[in-house]
């Protein structure tokens, strides 16, 4: 990890009194470079019981309290996760996230092993009481995400919520996902998508996947609730 410049406006006092989701101020970064190699060992064996929950992780990812500092601008961060015959690849990624004007999100590439690499990516961003709108970032002609929300107001709670609208493959994609933290190890998850007239064939080839015996899928809808993990508290 190589980082040119960084800054980073805090208050202890907020630190304090509002814990630390909300003691960040700006955060400023210029000229990093990440890599990541990971070791070559074994792994080792997993107590089931000591799992982390799917939703948990989910819900985890959504409160992170560093992810809402007040303003966040990053300039030329390259990323790069090498594993053995693959590697997932940013490169000259910009960022503004202002709460006083519109930002931006830019990359001059991003590689994720299995996908075609995208190249001169863009879309606009807002950040208004901490909500992350990122709009019309066009990763190229078939897949197009038209807005993508996280709201975190509240993270305080262990809550968390994430709202997505994709134009791809001739058709469309909404799809709405909330979670809440009813006590330590209980999480409720509410899921809700929608899509119509997606070229499924089309989606297939694109993403590597086998050959699909379905031409167009014209409509769906899916309503979830409960939690992931526990198959007595669906409702579906």
């Amino acid at each position: 990890l190589t980082i040119g410049d960084l800054q980073l406006e805090y208050s202890l006092p907020d630190l304090v009194q509002k814990g630390a989701g909300d003691f960040l101020g700006t955060v400023k970064a210029r000229n990093v470079d990440i890599v990541v190699t990971p070791r070559d060992r074994p792994k080792p064996k997993r107590d089931a019981k000591l799992r982390r929950p799917l939703v948990e992780e989910i819900n985890r990812v959504l409160t992170t309290p560093g992810l809402y500092s007040r303003r966040l601008e990053i300039e030329n961060l390259n990323l790069r996760v090498e594993r053995p015959g693959e590697s997932l690849v940013i490169r000259g990624l910009d960022a503004l996230f202002d709460p006083e004007r519109p930002g931006y999100l830019r990359a001059d590439r991003i590689e994720i092993p299995g996908f075609a690499a995208w190249e001169n990516v863009a879309g606009t961003t807002s950040y208004e009481d901490r909500r992350i709108v990122i709009s019309d970032l066009r990763l190229d002609d078939q897949l197009v995400i038209e807005e993508l929300q996280f709201d975190p107001r509240q993270r305080a709670v262990g809550g968390g919520e994430t709202d997505a609208q994709l134009a791809l493959f001739g058709g469309s994609l909404h799809a709405h996902l909330k979670t809440a933290k009813l006590a330590e190890g209980e999480f409720d998850t509410d899921l809700t998508a929608e899509a119509q007239g997606i070229n499924v064939q089309e989606l297939a080839r694109y993403f590597r996947l086998p050959k699909i015996p379905v031409r167009t899928l014209e409509s769906m809808k899916l309503q979830f609730s409960g939690n992931p993990e526990r198959p007595r508290t669906w409702d579906a």
